[in-house]
This record gives structure tokens, sequence and C-alpha cells, in this order.
């Protein structure tokens, strides 16, 4: 079987993706991923593994929630393939404005508030304690 190049496979016209993939070469993606996985250091999911990738918790192309803490967590490779492979099969990326997925963004609110509790802060979603 022959090595296919990953430089010649198909590129993406969706607009969604080629921006998503352009927020992930800016220097505010690299600065934000590096605080997350100083703060998570073992992955969240399994707790046994190093952190070495940054997941988000809901995809969105809302800048805003693409680059807040609240919702972003530490993983290792093999559980953020697993959950990147469950969700592309659900199809579940929140789009801005979608009342479909409200209770989604209540539940980063949420993890924003116990995380800022567990830290000693008062709640609300921000940057990291």
């Amino acid at each position: 079987m022959a090595h296919r190049d990953r430089s010649t496979a198909k590129q993406s016209k969706d607009p969604v993706i080629v921006e998503r993939k352009r927020l992930y070469k800016t220097g505010q993606w690299k600065a934000v991923r590096k605080q997350i996985l100083q703060r998570d250091p073992v992955c969240v999911l399994c707790n046994a593994a190093a952190s070495n990738q940054v997941d988000h918790i809901m995809h969105t192309d809302n800048n805003a929630l693409f680059f807040n803490p609240s919702n972003l967590r530490g993983t290792c490779a093999t559980c953020n393939n697993k959950r990147g492979a469950r969700d592309r099969g659900r199809k579940a990326w929140v789009q801005a404005g979608n009342t479909k997925h409200a209770d989604d963004a209540r539940h980063v609110d949420r993890i924003a508030n116990l995380m800022s509790k567990l830290r000693g802060g008062t709640g609300g979603a921000g940057g990291i304690g």
C-alpha cells in the first residue's frame, strides 16, 4: 500500500473548518493551549496519561468560546481521538446562536462556575485562576 502524502489530501472548502484550522495557528491559541496543558497535566478523561492535547468540551464557531479556558481541557491523544471520532459521528458542531444546543452552553457555564469555585473564585466564565 502506497504512503499517502497528507499535503495532497483534499482540502476542505467548508468555511467553518477553514476558520477553525486558521484559529489553531494563532498566537492566542498557542498561549491558551500552553495554559491548559499546565493547568491539566494529566488527561482529565482517563486520569492516567499525560495531557498532550487540548480538547474543546463544546465545539463551536464562536471565537470567544473557542479560546475560553472554561471550554477547554487537557487530554491525552488516545482519549481526544476517541472523543473526536464520536463527535464527528454525531456531527455535534455547535453554531453560534443555535438554540438546539442551549443545554450545552449552560453546561459550559456550570463548568466555568465550578472550576472558579474550586480555585477559590466567585464563579463566572473567565481566565484561568
